[in-house]
């Protein structure tokens, strides 16, 4: 829960879905690829990524560093205003507690980590391959046999 009174909460979602929304409407005519890599650079743009960051979505509003949480709810917002499918997953990256998102595109759930510094898709063993791990039966199947597709 979020401290504020109920009008200072509703004020702030307004603020960071008209922010959001800013982002996000140029984007709509785009190919579903190309969205999700123009996401991923957005955030990684305008937003450091530090482990002990905000593990909110706020940080887009205060531009105070982002943790793993963070980056991953974001995306998962950015895809949400575009009606994407998406879920944020939290596992593990190299045994410390990691969050990132997993989004439907036409080749299927991909696993997408806005922390890291390339955009790109991956498949479930891609990614266990990378030392991740998490509940698979949690999260949707990255199935895939080719290697980790870079964003354009």
């Amino acid at each position: 829960t979020y401290p504020g009174r109920r009008e200072e909460l509703l004020a702030l979602q307004t603020q960071l879905l008209a922010q959001v929304d800013q982002t996000v409407i140029p984007l709509r005519s785009a190919t579903l690829t190309t969205t999700l890599s123009r996401l991923m650079e957005s955030l990684r743009r305008d937003h450091a990524y530090h482990a002990q960051g905000d593990g909110s979505v706020r940080f887009l509003l205060t531009g105070a560093a982002a943790s793993s949480e963070g980056l991953a709810l974001a995306l998962a917002l950015y895809c949400q205003r575009l009606e994407l499918t998406c879920q944020v997953v939290e596992g593990t990256r190299d045994g410390v507690t990691h969050f990132w998102t997993v989004v439907e595109t036409q080749d299927g759930f991909r696993h997408l980590d806005p922390s890291l510094e390339s955009a790109q898709f991956y498949t479930d063993g891609e990614l266990a391959q990378l030392n991740y791990l998490w509940d698979t039966a949690a999260v949707p199947a990255c199935a895939g046999d080719e290697g980790p597709e870079a964003a354009p």
